[in-house]
């Protein structure tokens, strides 16, 4: 058994279906488990660790004596429900802010957020991943900040920044977990423009969900500084010493 940077990990609980005899991987992440099943026979393992997400892993039996086990990785959990940047093994909080609706002149309801989040990355191509999530109709938007004269119940209260949607990203939504279903990767298909990013349900287009809140992040692109020396050269090409002759005198 390993973790998913490919470290043993011990302390798993080994069990084949309908059986209930459990074994339990060592330090190594080794284990040995008596199965009872005939060569030729189909078994389905089932791994369970505290912290974890579930694994599972089919097998044929290969001899009465021993049959080797592919290993298999199991993702740890985060500590509570919400969306998340998993980056260098870690998961980073995406900001949930709740949808709110407006009504605006000329532009009718308007649904939004007033502000960004604090959730950051410099990864433009971030691994995002939803726990315990909904599973369906799940979105990516990028957010515009727009200048916009709010009213809300028939009242005028003001013009306000608000943060709506600019447009929808592309992505592939992946089950990491199969047998509990409570880790869902967002696999983007091109890397994200710098820019305030959303994940939804819909409620950024008016549905109703039930998950109403937006789960934000920022992509900030750091800006490339140029060695001193190479500067000095592009300065010098750029911007030659004029003589009289090129100036026209």
């Amino acid at each position: 058994m390993l973790d998913i940077q490919g470290e043993p990990l011990p302390g798993v609980a080994v069990r084949v279906e309908e059986n209930e005899k459990v074994a339990v991987t060592n330090a190594l992440g080794a284990y040995r488990l008596a199965s009872g099943a005939q060569p030729g026979d189909d078994c389905l393992l089932q791994f369970y660790k505290t912290g974890y997400t579930s694994g599972r892993l089919q097998l044929t039996v290969q001899g009465k004596m021993r049959t080797p086990a592919a290993p298999v990785e199991l993702w740890p959990l985060p500590a509570s429900r919400g969306v998340y940047l998993y980056e260098d093994y870690k998961y980073n909080a995406a900001t949930p802010i709740e949808r709110e609706e407006y009504r605006s002149k000329g532009r009718g309801t308007v649904y939004g957020i007033n502000r960004s989040g604090d959730c950051a990355t410099e990864n433009t191509e971030p691994l995002i991943i939803c726990y315990k999530m909904p599973k369906y109709d799940v979105r990516l938007s990028k957010l515009q900040s727009n200048d916009v004269t709010l009213w809300k119940k028939d009242q005028e209260i003001g013009a306000f920044k608000l943060w709506t949607e600019q447009g929808t990203v592309p992505f592939e939504r992946v089950q990491i977990d199969a047998i509990d279903e409570l880790l869902m990767a967002i696999k983007i298909r091109r890397p994200l423009d710098e820019g305030v990013y959303a994940v939804h349900w819909g409620v950024l287009a008016g549905q109703s969900a039930s998950e109403q809140r937006l789960h934000c992040f920022s992509v900030e692109v750091p800006d490339e500084e140029m060695p001193a020396d190479v500067s000095e050269q592009v300065v010098t090409e750029e911007m030659p010493e004029l003589t009289q002759k090129e100036t026209g005198e």
